[in-house]
């Protein structure tokens, strides 16, 4: 890694760790219980739903979550599936053996299953069902979950 990708890497790192370290200062009436706005199941409000869909684009999360699919261009995310993330019904074949030099990962077609010397990871199903998504999660469900993976790459 050259040092120029080293320290985008550096910077990246550390700005998402102001973030959740910011984010961690907020006072706890900030992460209390649920009230009746933001139960789990419940409606949001227009705004939260307007902020919630300018996290998940800032955050890039259609590009790992949302399957791909193959379209007249080439493949292309599959918007019936948005945030499903890793396909049920897949059955994937072992990985095949890391090849020696500087390649480290595996992809499936979908984008949504990595083989890599951790072995292999599959992105979760961020949408709002309560059985296979995030549907019963809570703010604090969501942070406990997401602010490990973002700070330290493994989930919380």
């Amino acid at each position: 890694m050259s040092s120029t990708q080293l320290a985008r890497v550096s910077l990246g790192a550390a700005t998402i760790a102001l973030s959740a370290f910011a984010w961690l200062a907020q006072p706890k009436s900030a992460l209390s219980a649920p009230n009746e706005e933001t139960k789990p199941g419940s409606a949001a409000p227009a705004d939260k739903l307007a902020r919630g869909k300018y996290l998940v684009t800032i955050a890039g999360c259609n590009d790992c979550h949302t399957p791909l699919k193959m379209g007249p261009a080439g493949p292309e995310p599959d918007m019936s599936r948005m945030l499903s993330g890793h396909p049920e019904g897949m059955q994937l074949p072992p990985a095949p053996a890391p090849a020696p030099g500087p390649w480290l990962v595996t992809v499936a077609a979908t984008n949504t299953a990595w083989s890599g010397p951790w072995g292999v990871s599959y992105t979760a199903n961020l949408t709002p069902d309560a059985e296979t998504g995030l549907g019963k999660w809570t703010l604090r469900d969501s942070w406990r979950r997401c602010a490990p993976v973002a700070i330290w790459g493994a989930g919380g």
